[in-house]
């Protein structure tokens, strides 16, 4: 088994911009930018744009300036199927329950676009967080 150092400045890097990108959201920052008739919908797609892809564009930009850390990362596991069965969770069960709204969408649709929504949010932060981090350390 061999073993690599760990390059503490690319993690220090990831940590600084994976915060920073999602900071400037989470703060308020750009809120001006939200419509003020903003919906849960809206809300959610602006926090998987802006603040879960915070991470995983930190991760992406770490291994381009310092290269890969540890292990190289996969998004599919040992077990292929059922990362796309887990992926595809949310949104099928979000879908099968439906999200009343008030906003004229149909329930199973909104339910289904909230469903994946928070699946991409996930994915942002599990690349980065988890991907990178985890198997930098």
């Amino acid at each position: 088994m061999t073993t690599t150092k760990t390059n503490w400045v690319a993690l220090a890097f990831y940590a600084l911009v994976a915060t920073g990108l999602s900071a400037i959201f989470r703060l308020g920052y750009l809120d001006a930018l939200v419509p003020e008739d903003k919906n849960i919908i809206t809300m959610l797609m602006l926090a998987v744009v802006f603040i879960g892809s915070g991470p995983a564009l930190a991760a992406v930009l770490s291994w381009k300036v310092f290269g890969r850390q540890n292990k190289t990362v996969s998004f599919t596991g040992t077990w292929p199927l059922g990362a796309l069965f887990i992926s595809l969770l949310p949104a099928v069960v979000f879908g099968v329950i439906g999200y009343t709204n008030d906003f004229g969408m149909n329930p199973h649709l909104a339910g289904t676009l909230i469903g994946g929504l928070l699946f991409l949010y996930a994915l942002g932060e599990e690349i980065g967080w988890r991907g990178y981090m985890h198997d930098a350390l």
